[in-house]
């Protein structure tokens, strides 16, 4: 509780940073998606959408998408994701791939939910899968994430891998 308090002060005080650097130069790109991601981070999602709405193709659009209601709002997060993936220099972000593995896990939760056949389970999952590789690659730190959206805390928003089996192999192998 003391950490989460902790991290919500350095949010606030990068947010501050951040607007006053965006009133000096209000359009600096790299600083309105700055700006978003902490305003995402707070639930401010409405600000981080009015930032970046000039700017629809960005990870943080990807994140934002993910809080959006479902089926639209992981439709909408996937469809970001996988056009940024085409580019070279973003199939080494992190973010990118942690928040379409969420896409993909918010994606089999709703498709499980929904009766869907198990063969259009195990191809949402291989997604899942395959954005959680190459995160754990580019930052073996991701696996503790994962695991708290695996196996969330109680009454945790953010809980995209729940819909998974506490006990599946395949995540299992990846994050224990």
């Amino acid at each position: 509780d003391q950490l989460v308090r902790s991290q919500i002060r350095q949010f606030v005080f990068f947010n501050t940073l951040l607007e006053n650097a965006l009133g000096i130069q209000p359009y600096n790109r790299g600083l309105k998606e700055q700006l978003a991601k902490i305003y995402t981070l707070l639930g401010k999602r409405t600000e981080a959408d009015r930032l970046i709405r000039d700017y629809p193709m960005t990870e943080i659009a990807v994140l934002n998408a993910l809080y959006e209601p479902p089926p639209d709002g992981f439709t909408k997060a996937i469809n970001i994701g996988e056009n940024l993936l085409k580019q070279a220099d973003m199939q080494k972000n992190v973010s990118l791939h942690v928040w379409l593995a969420c896409a993909y896990g918010q994606q089999y939760g709703y498709a499980k939910a929904h009766g869907a056949p198990e063969e259009e389970l195990n191809s949402i999952k291989e997604k899942v899968l395959h954005e959680i590789a190459p995160a754990l690659s580019i930052d073996p730190g991701t696996r503790e994430l994962f695991r708290t959206l695996w196996k969330p805390p109680p009454n945790s928003d953010d809980n995209d891998l729940a819909s998974f089996d506490p006990d599946d192999p395949d995540l299992k192998r990846l994050l224990d």
